[in-house]
């Protein structure tokens, strides 16, 4: 069952909706099951003392609306109620609806209805999700789809299994956990709860990405995956964010505010989701990843004998680890001017903005570029930017093919002054698999460990250096400096 990216031409809107087309692709934060179920929708008119009830069937049916067939036309309407013949008594009580779209088709006796549902009382969400999530319409579709890519019988078995047997219980498990919260509200035994799901869940799927081999079933795999737990994982605002990749790529400035932050920011279930995100292992590494890099800077600043110091700090973001850095003890009053670049206007204003008043002589520039450009105008950017005694990048080279990261390298190694240093950090793949990145938020990585970023840094046409490797506390994250002879 797809998410519907679409909206019929001859669909029309209703004026409550302030006119205009859908945005597409069209993001819910649930999927859109299609489904057929006997339904009855009470009408009424308030102003005219009018109402009936007029019989149809569902076409497709989510969490937060639902596409009806009426067997008459809906007129002189102003209030709306839906009953869904269904295994559950919950929904055979009325559930109050908003008329959204209306597309009759007066020749072929149809007539289509778009609704949303108003305010579902708790046990009827509950049955709701029962309803569409474990009936096993979804999940059987979704299964269909990804065995026609497979010639295997064995991989097809496996598959099944995942979807059908491990996801269900999946599935049943946060209904359940969801019915908890309501009931008690978040709290520490619910919170071990979804972990516990989630582990094993990340399990079962690391076991079949380890079966299927193929990249191209993988990839399916991952994204009708995506598709079935998101109405309960998209729920997350951190998660959701993660996923959608509102700035088109991955880690913006934003996420990773939330993520040094660490404070959960959503409701009910989405709320346990938050704190699971933030309690990963990687979102640990990137928080000690932002304090390792300030203890860097202050005792590079403070045991530096330079009269102007020279920092240039590629990818920025939000310059996290600069605004703690000047909340804590710099001892040099030597001047020390930073060079901040990103191809984000609106994390360079974020970074200005929360940086606030700093001392007499730190100076910070921004500068909005990209680093592609960059390295494909070498000549141009090393006069632009001028000379630098220490230049890093955090949360950087992780994305960068070998190729351009090896550009990368040569160009700040040209831009050192002697004795400078290069700082670039990187997830060792030996000593972290991101799972819950990967399968939940599409959020994956370059796969490198400290032999082969060594490697491609000595291929980068550098000579005359040396290298040191650290890490950071949670020892998933490498610190590579390389400075400068």
């Amino acid at each position: 069952m797809e998410i519907p990216v679409w909206l019929a031409p001859d669909r029309r809107r209703l004026p409550s909706l302030k006119g205009g087309k859908r945005k597409c692709p069209e993001r819910r934060n649930s999927p859109r099951f299609i489904i057929r179920l006997p339904i009855k929708i009470k009408v009424g008119n308030l102003g005219k003392n009018i109402s009936s009830g007029i019989e149809g069937e569902t076409l497709n049916l989510s969490e937060s609306g639902v596409d009806i067939i009426l067997k008459s036309r809906l007129d002189d309407f102003t209030t709306f109620s839906l009953i869904v013949e269904s295994p559950f008594d919950a929904l055979k009580t009325d559930m109050p609806v908003e008329l959204v779209w209306t597309a009759p088709k007066i020749k072929e006796r149809k007539f289509l209805y778009g609704f949303r549902f108003l305010k579902l009382e708790e046990e009827q969400l509950l049955c709701l999700r029962k309803l569409l999530y474990l009936s096993g319409n979804l999940i059987t579709e979704q299964v269909n789809r990804i065995i026609r890519l497979v010639s295997k019988p064995t991989i097809i078995e496996k598959v099944r299994g995942f979807f059908i047997e491990d996801l269900k219980d999946y599935l049943e498990g946060l209904i359940n956990l969801e019915r908890e919260m309501y009931r008690e509200g978040p709290n520490a035994l619910g919170q071990k709860e979804l972990n516990k799901l989630n582990n094993e869940i990340l399990k079962k799927a690391d076991e079949l990405e380890g079966i299927v081999g193929s990249s191209i079933i993988l990839r399916e795999i991952k994204r009708r995956f995506r598709l079935i737990v998101s109405g309960f994982a998209y729920q997350s605002l951190i998660v959701k964010r993660a996923s959608d990749k509102p700035l088109g790529y991955p880690g913006d400035y934003e996420l990773l505010e939330n993520i040094y932050d660490n404070q959960a920011l959503s409701e009910r279930i989405g709320f346990y989701f938050d704190k699971s995100f933030l309690d990963n292992s990687y979102a640990v590494a990137v928080r000690n990843r932002k304090d390792k890099m300030k203890v860097v800077l202050k005792e590079f600043i403070n045991n530096s004998s330079l009269p102007l110091i020279r920092i240039l700090n590629l990818a920025c973001g939000s310059c996290r680890e600069i605004k703690e850095l000047f909340f804590g003890e710099v001892a040099s009053q030597n001047r020390v001017v930073f060079e901040c670049v990103d191809q984000d206007e609106k994390a360079l204003e974020f970074a200005k903005q929360s940086l606030g008043k700093l001392p007499e002589n730190i100076e910070i520039k921004f500068s909005k570029e990209n680093i592609l450009e960059i390295i494909d105008k070498p000549s141009y950017y090393s006069n632009l930017i001028g000379k630098q005694h220490l230049i890093y990048c955090i949360g950087l080279a992780d994305y960068l093919p070998d190729r351009i990261l090896k550009k990368l390298v040569h160009f700040c190694f040209e831009l050192l002054y002697s004795g400078g240093r290069l700082i670039i950090t990187h997830k060792d793949v030996d000593k972290y698999k991101p799972l819950h990145a990967d399968w939940f938020c599409d959020w994956t990585f370059i796969p490198r460990n400290k032999e082969k970023l060594t490697n491609l840094v000595k291929d980068s046409r550098i000579d005359n250096f040396s290298t040191t490797i650290g890490r950071d506390d949670s020892q998933i994250i490498l610190f590579l400096t390389l400075r400068k002879h």
